[in-house]
């Protein structure tokens, strides 16, 4: 992977960053918020998660130092943790499921 920079234009932008743990699951290691007007350098290495915390739109650009599509990528299954190869339909479901399971009462998100 290669280095990478996220601007955030308006609204903003919550990074968790995480490392991979001895059980070959990830751990939380910190949180960052990006507002309008402020920008984050990512590692090449960073296992992240972005999310919205506001229920107003944000605009970003995110901007890599490299081919994203010859670079090997990983998704981690949001309800149990596990490491798998980026498959780019499977990642949009889950993407799908989690946005509208935090619209619902319920406020359903990742056991992770």
């Amino acid at each position: 992977m290669a280095l990478s920079n996220c601007g955030i234009a308006d609204g903003c932008e919550e990074n968790a960053f995480f490392a991979r743990s001895e059980k070959g699951l990830i751990d939380k290691v910190k949180r960052v918020q990006v507002n309008a007007g402020e920008a984050i350098i990512l590692a090449p290495d960073a296992i992240h998660k972005i999310r919205n915390p506001r229920g107003t739109k944000s605009l970003g650009l995110h901007v890599y130092g490299g081919d994203l599509t010859a670079a090997r990528r990983h998704m981690w299954n949001p309800h149990t943790g596990q490491e798998l190869p980026l498959e780019q339909s499977q990642f949009e479901a889950w993407c799908e499921q989690l946005t509208a399971a935090a619209a619902s009462p319920e406020r359903q998100t990742c056991n992770w």
